[in-house]
């Protein structure tokens, strides 16, 4: 099956799997890789899924639709944004079972590179802090990469690298890399179907 998936996404110009990642887990038709800890110990996530049943451009639409994430995320307990030269500026809380919440403001955008649409988030350049009892995220980044099936359908790619501030027990992590993420990118195809 992954070879299926690299050989579809090679032929859609989709990026190949970043050098130094391992398949952790495959779900919701998506393989999830986790590359190398940084000196933070936290590992990046990337996911290369191929979608026959979501149309690339409702994918687009929904992912256009910042405000509404919170709505297609069981882990944004908040999203909200206002436009902003290039993008949204996002204030979003994070939210997990068995740590805080988090809050990060967030800058997101949308840019087409050839056949593929990505939909990226960065920290803002200025951070409005986090609520009494909750914990301010060092970092949210990453982005999806949409492209068009010629056959129907949609290779999508998912990247992330998350680091949540504060104490986060190890099992928080693991659970998160693996089985959160591929919840996280299954929910997003249910609500595109």
């Amino acid at each position: 099956m992954l070879m299926t998936l690299l050989a579809a996404n090679a032929l859609a110009g989709a990026p190949a799997v970043p050098a130094g990642y391992s398949e952790i887990k495959s779900a919701n038709d998506c393989v999830i890789y986790a590359g190398p800890k940084d000196g933070a110990g936290v590992a990046p996530v990337w996911a290369l899924c191929t979608w026959p049943d979501v149309d690339a451009k409702k994918l687009d639409g929904l992912l256009s639709n910042v405000d509404a994430h919170d709505t297609y995320f069981s882990a944004v307990g908040a999203c909200d944004c206002a436009p902003a030269d290039g993008g949204s500026l996002c204030h979003q809380r994070n939210v997990a079972s068995g740590i805080d919440d988090r809050e990060i403001d967030l800058f997101m955008s949308r840019a087409v590179s050839g056949e593929i649409t990505y939909h990226a988030w960065t920290p803002a350049p200025t951070q409005s802090g986090a609520a009494d009892g909750n914990v301010q995220a060092v970092k949210s980044e990453g982005k999806w990469g949409i492209t068009a099936n010629p056959a129907g359908g949609s290779w999508v790619t998912y990247e992330l690298y998350y680091n949540p501030g504060g104490s986060v027990p190890s099992w928080v992590i693991r659970w998160f890399q693996g089985a959160g993420i591929a919840d996280l990118v299954g929910e997003m195809r249910e609500v595109a179907q």
